[in-house]
Formats: structure tokens, sequence, C-alpha cells
């Protein structure tokens, strides 16, 4: 009797110590399936941000070049004004068809940020951080939509200044109107631009280094244009004074 009893409390014992080791062996395997996810989040999270990083900077160099450019811009739209207001059709198509009021190109973009929001990251990438990013790229698509304004601007621009085009007074009118509107964009997308710039460094630390940007070769043949484009302009208008 004591040996059956012996041998049920070993077989207990054994079973017991069987269903432990399964159980220790599925915790493991859990507790080593949650690490590779954890760690897969986390590089998940870490190109998100550096994607949302170097897409920020691209914008802040690119808006660098348009700040650059927003004394040469000052002088053709004064121009540009004083040719409409002067009824001088072939200055305002020449100023126009320069070209240089379209700067830089597209800038303020937020695909890495859709993306990241996407790809689910926001826990691996903290409140804070994802409170910083979130901030930045609102006042992102606020410049976005100063710029679409700015280039449907200088679209309707092109298209009322087109050589042969009628001259009236609501053709002037809907010019003069264009030219403010410009204005009106050109100012706002500066001073977003600037928010921007500051949360991105106080936020998220980003340093933007303008200087090699601007001295580049493709930058500066873009300033060198609008600068030659802007002396075009005061000469066509000053001629046309004299």
């Amino acid at each position: 009797m004591f040996n059956r009893l012996g041998a049920q409390k070993g077989s207990v014992a054994h079973w017991a110590m069987e269903l432990l080791i399964v159980v220790a062996g599925v915790l493991i395997a859990l507790s080593a399936q949650q690490w590779a996810e954890d760690r897969s989040s986390k590089r998940r999270a870490e190109a998100a941000e550096d994607a949302m990083a170097l897409e920020i900077q691209n914008s802040l160099l690119a808006n660098a070049e348009l700040v650059r450019l927003d004394k040469c811009w000052d002088v053709q739209i004064s121009a540009l004004q004083k040719a409409i207001a002067s009824d001088d059709t072939a200055a305002a198509g020449r100023i126009v068809e320069g070209g240089s009021f379209f700067g830089a190109g597209r800038l303020w973009a937020d695909d890495a940020f859709q993306a990241a929001l996407s790809a689910q990251v926001s826990d691996s990438l903290g409140s804070e951080k994802l409170k910083g990013y979130s901030q930045v790229y609102e006042m992102i698509r606020s410049a976005r939509s100063y710029q679409d304004e700015r280039e449907r601007t200088v679209g309707q621009l092109g298209t009322l200044s087109m050589a042969g085009l009628p001259r009236s007074p609501e053709i002037t009118y809907a010019l003069l109107t264009a030219i403010a509107q410009l204005r009106a964009s050109k100012t706002a997308m500066r001073q977003v631009g600037e928010l921007i710039a500051m949360f991105a460094k106080k936020d998220l630390g980003l340093e933007i280094t303008q200087a090699e940007y601007l001295a580049a070769r493709g930058r500066a043949d873009n300033i060198n244009m609008c600068e030659n484009q802007a002396r075009l302009a005061q000469r066509l208008t000053d001629k046309g004074k004299s």
C-alpha cells in the first residue's frame, strides 16, 4: 500500500514537473515573441522618426531658400505692379515670364508623418515626442495651404499677363488683386516657416545648417536667377517711366 502511494506521489510529481516545464516553455516563448515585437516596433519607430526628421529638414532648407529670395521677389512684384498700373503690358508680360516667382518648388510635405501614423509607432515614439511632431506637422499643413495659394496666384498672374490679351479695367483690377494676394501668401509662408523652424529646434532638436545648402550650386543658381530677373524688372519699369 505504501509502495502504491509512493508511486502515485511520484507520478503526480512527474506530471507536475512536466506541466511546469511546458508552462515555463510557453512563457519563455511568449516573452521571446514579445521581445521580438518590441524590438521590431522600436526599429519601425526609429525609422519613422528618421524619415520625419529628414522631411522636416528638407522643407526648412527649401524654405530658407525662399526667404533668401524674398528681397528680389519684392523688387519683381513692385515692378510688376508699376507695369500694370501704367498699362505697360509688354513689361508686365516679361516680368511674369521670368518665372522666378516660383522659387524653390514644392515643399512642406507630410508624407513621412502619414506613413508613421499608418505604421502605428505612436507607443514606441512616446506621447511627448509624438505631440511635438504633431504640432510641427500641423503648421506644415498650414504652410502648404499658403504655398498652394501662392502657386495658384502665380498661375493667375501668368494667364492675365499673356501677350495679346485685351486690357480692361477689370483685367487690371484682377492683376492688382492677384499681386496683393501673392504678397499676403508670401508673407504668411515666411511667418509660418519661422514658427516651424522654432518648434522643430525646441521640441525635436533639429538643427538646420542653411549656409552650406544655400551655397550649393543649384541653390546659388536659383538665387542669381532671381536677382537677375529683379534687375531686369527694375530696368523695364524705369525705362517705362522715362
